[in-house]
């Protein structure tokens, strides 16, 4: 069929070339209407917003999207139409069926609107954004950074000075694949297709899943590898829900599937996209049809014709943005501006610690504290108490080390001070990241082929300022969600254990002494994890962000099932014939690739291979010979790790940066413990100082902020970063390269 496509649409293009630019600037004008519609019916539905919106869109990325974003989206789906309509009037008899279906290849798609963009004049999209209420710039004009700034800036951008924008917060995910969209464009995989072709609702998929027999428990597995994979990847990916309220001061959630009830049909492209749950026996039985589900905030492509992408809102880069933001703003309410010094709470309990910095609660967050809610460089710190006490954890190491770093270097300014302790967090958590956390789950081949292992001496050489590091769509819609998987029902404290149902969105929990971040996170180190299969626990299933009053909750397996349809990802056999797999030709060859008993269950569920989801899929594959994964979330996961290694021009160990550490100081970086992210309670230590990292697991996560009673080991960095320029001035990394 795509050679019909490109012929038809190479036919259209060879016209004349002012007829060519008509029908371009026409679908402009049909975008800024459809664009301005929605603006204006946003501002009726603000009243209407509900209270808890997990993955908040930030107001710029809002704006960006309501603005050029829909408006080249809309401009698109009606070129694409155009396309489609021409074909009904002269395609033979043997295309007219699929020409009827409205639907064309992603990969057709893109390249026609590829064609369609070219010689667009800029300066028509800004003409038709500054006539949106609110608009103002088709994008924000490219960064001018200065090559021998020695420091990262927040926003990640500058990292790559030829491609400054590459790796930076708030730009499009990059793809591996084409999108699978039904309409080619924009409607979500799987949308008003025949009885025959049908995709089965991601709450039935989740629910069968469920009842296939677990995989053996690993018992050296603990949950800290499920929590570092969440820390980091809230430190790399954050795909926020569309929303309403671009020119507010914080966005509000559309309002969608109110209590469980869905009055109109989806259609595949509009933002709320509601999960069907009609047939569940669980929330059918409360009278409930549909889960809350909102698609992705689009993405702004800048002036050009394409399919939907999506909007990745923090830098992708591995570099503690999780710590310290992805926003100029919050990076400097985070600081204390004095001593280098990150912000904090004072626990209840003297020698306990310092903890987060607090705010008022958002979004239906908070609990016994009276509506406080922690703060910290990424806004999902809360979903958790063991994700706080993670966050919790660096904080403690960084205000440590800076303490440390000033005594050494009296004469280091605040600044400096906090710029110093930034950059040896961010080679710690890249240190620990890839020596001590991937090899656990993508095995020794993988590390190797790949190139992942940090060096045991020296400097790297194999920056590539080529390779773009930005986030892949796929590695953050599915392939780096497996370690829900791992998560359990319980975290252990001192003396006490938290049911995961009754601690989302409750900050308070660390405040009392049982279950304070130092005894959750050495609970994680000494919990075994769940089995790497496709059960998740009740509690992801049947109760996540279950409200007071709500009798159940959402479904994590379902949300990410669904999520991956919005984002258009291909099936699961498209990404095995990405990886050089062996294919998947029918559904014979199942069970040469998934758990014997998921292979059975995905027959019945799917009525052809082409359609199984890849999240599920990827869960359900027979896990690699030394590794956790399968081998084609090992596939997607390496490819991503490699980008992010050596297409940072920061990496720790580079020696080709601005101010690359001496070998003094990498060694100080190296000679860190080892981390429990896989076997081993750590030595207990005494580490509840006033801001070390109390926990014994966080001694071991970042050993280069001592216990109180043993300072060798910082000495030792102490020195190494002394060596540095000592005497030198700098500005705020957000101020130097803020010519945004």
């Amino acid at each position: 069929m795509a050679s019909f496509w490109v012929v038809l649409y190479i036919r259209m293009t060879t016209t004349t070339t002012s007829a060519q630019a008509v029908g371009v600037l026409e679908a402009l004008d049909f975008g800024l209407e459809q664009a301005q519609e929605m603006i204006d019916r946003e501002q009726q539905e603000l009243s209407d917003s509900p209270g808890l919106q997990i993955t908040r869109a930030e107001p710029e990325a809002t704006k960006q999207a309501k603005c050029t974003g829909r408006l080249l989206l809309e401009a698109s789906k009606k070129l694409a139409k155009e396309l489609v309509a021409t074909a009904s009037r002269s395609a033979p008899l043997k295309f007219s069926l699929f020409v009827d279906s409205n639907r064309i290849s992603s990969e057709d798609a893109r390249d026609f609107l590829a064609r369609q963009s070219v010689g667009l004049p800029p300066e028509e999209c800004q003409r038709r954004v500054e006539k949106l209420a609110g608009c103002d710039l088709v994008e924000p004009p490219t960064p001018s950074c200065s090559p021998g700034f020695p420091y990262r800036s927040i926003d990640g951008s500058c990292n790559n000075l030829a491609n400054p924008k590459w790796g930076a917060a708030m730009i499009p995910f990059r793809r591996f694949l084409d999108p699978a969209y039904e309409d080619g464009i924009d409607s979500m995989r799987g949308t008003n297709r025949s009885r025959e072709q049908r995709l089965p609702s991601s709450r039935t998929v989740s629910a069968m899943l469920q009842k296939i027999e677990q995989q053996p428990k690993n018992s050296l597995i603990t949950l800290m590898v499920m929590q570092w994979g969440q820390f980091t990847d809230h430190d790399i990916v954050h795909t926020p829900e569309a929303a309403l309220g671009m020119m507010e001061k914080e966005t509000k959630p559309i309002p969608c599937c109110m209590n469980g009830v869905e009055p109109s049909t989806p259609d595949g492209a509009r933002d709320c996209q509601p999960i069907d749950v009609s047939q569940d026996s669980i929330h059918s039985g409360f009278g409930r049809s549909c889960l809350r589900f909102v698609r992705s905030l689009i993405a702004n492509q800048g002036c050009v014709l394409g399919p939907r992408e999506q909007v990745n809102q923090v830098t992708a880069y591995l570099d503690g943005s999780s710590v310290y933001g992805s926003r100029s703003q919050l990076a400097r309410d985070l600081r204390l501006r004095s001593g280098g010094q990150l912000n904090r709470t004072a626990a209840r309990r003297s020698g306990r610690g310092h903890l987060l910095p607090v705010m008022e609660c958002e979004g239906g967050e908070g609990g016994a504290t009276g509506g406080d809610c922690f703060m910290a460089g990424d806004v999902r710190v809360n979903e958790q108490p063991a994700l706080a006490s993670m966050h919790t954890l660096w904080v403690r190491a960084h205000n440590t080390l800076a303490t440390q770093l000033s005594v050494v270097n009296p004469q280091w300014e605040d600044n400096m001070l906090y710029e110093e302790t930034r950059r040896i967090i961010g080679a710690l958590i890249q240190q620990i990241t890839y020596r001590d956390f991937l090899p656990v789950i993508l095995g020794e081949t993988a590390m190797q082929d790949f190139k992942l292992y940090p060096l045991s001496t020296g400097y790297t050489d194999d920056y590539e300022p080529t390779l773009d590091a930005s986030v892949v769509n796929v590695f953050g819609a599915a392939a780096y969600r497996f370690g829900h998987t791992l998560i359990g029902d319980v975290l252990r404290g001192d003396g006490t254990d938290l049911h995961l149902e009754d601690s989302f969105f409750k900050p308070e929990q660390l405040f009392e002494d049982q279950t304070r971040p130092s005894a959750l996170l050495e609970g994680l180190v000494n919990t075994s994890a769940q089995p790497y299969d496709t059960y998740l626990v009740p509690a992801l299933i049947n109760s996540l962000f279950k409200g007071p009053h709500d009798p159940v909750g959402m479904d994590l397996m379902a949300l990410n099932i669904q999520r991956g349809r919005d984002h258009g990802l291909p099936a699961y056999p498209e990404w095995r014939k990405k990886c050089n797999l062996t294919t998947l030709d029918s559904a014979d060859d199942l069970p040469s690739f998934l758990f014997k008993s998921a292979a059975h269950t995905f027959r019945k569920l799917y009525r052809s291979t082409d359609n199984i989801d890849l999240f599920p899929a990827g869960l359900a594959e027979q896990p690699v010979p030394d590794g956790l994964l399968g081998p084609t979330f090992t596939c997607i996961i390496a490819h991503q790790f490699a980008r992010l290694k050596r297409g940072d021009r920061f990496w720790f160990e580079n020696l080709n940066q601005p101010k690359p550490f001496t070998e003094d100081q990498l060694n100080s970086l190296r000679s860190a413990q080892r981390t429990p992210v896989r076997w081993g309670k750590p030595r207990n230590v005494n580490t509840e100082g006033e801001d070390c990292p109390a926990p014994s697991a966080a001694e071991e996560c970042a050993s280069v902020c001592s216990s109180v009673d043993s300072p060798a080991e910082s000495i030792a960095m102490q020195r190494a970063c002394a060596e540095g320029d000592s005497d030198a001035q700098v500005g705020d990394a957000d101020e130097v390269t803020a010519s945004h």
